[in-house]
């Protein structure tokens, strides 16, 4: 045992307090995700799946994400699917000053190495001016992490806004905005219905 370990088992019934009060908090944090799904589906019907990687193991492993996605596209593990994934918005990433501000993307859960990434990647930047227009969103279509990213755009509000919407109690205002990116990228559903129910 060193100096930390022994700090930390003289004040282990107090930490473990507070580990289980962040568990809670975590808990809490993932339903407002359940309710930006509820206000999607009233503009997006088809859209009724969501997937949440939010438990400190996932967020430490590949970062967090929420995964909104439809039942019938096609998909290589059940919960990690094809859709609009929102990145970098647990409560870790954005109360750390080093993580980037959250991001939302397009998708495409399949192997690095399948042939369709391409053909895909081109056809969403094709619909990409209609689905933004009058929009002042700086999209990109490459990800140097990961080439099954299909489109993708950084949230401009940044994580310090939704870090203090969450702060002063903000919640309904944390959904809706969420939401609304969500929304905007479910102008793809369309064109992601040809290429994977095709």
């Amino acid at each position: 045992m060193n100096d930390t370990d022994r700090w930390l088992i003289e004040r282990w019934e107090k930490l473990r307090q507070v580990e289980n009060a962040m568990d809670g908090t975590r808990q809490r944090f993932e339903s407002l995700f359940r309710e930006v799904h509820k206000k999607v589906r009233q503009n997006h019907p088809t859209l009724d799946r969501m997937n949440v990687h939010l438990n400190p193991k996932e967020v430490e492993r590949w970062g967090g994400n929420v995964v909104f996605s439809r039942g019938s596209w096609p998909y290589d593990l059940e919960n990690w699917r094809t859709g609009i994934d929102v990145w970098g918005i647990t409560l870790d990433e954005l109360s750390s000053e080093i993580n980037a501000d959250p991001s939302i993307y397009i998708f495409f859960q399949v192997k690095k190495s399948d042939p369709r990434i391409e053909t895909f990647r081109r056809r969403i930047a094709a619909e990409a001016p209609r689905v933004f227009e009058n929009k002042n969103l700086k999209w990109k279509t490459t990800d140097e992490d990961d080439n099954r990213t299909l489109l993708w755009y950084e949230m401009p509000e940044g994580k310090k806004k939704f870090f203090k919407m969450l702060c002063d109690g903000q919640e309904q205002d944390f959904i809706d905005c969420i939401a609304n990116h969500v929304d905007i990228m479910c102008g793809f559903i369309p064109v992601l219905d040809k290429l994977l129910l095709s």
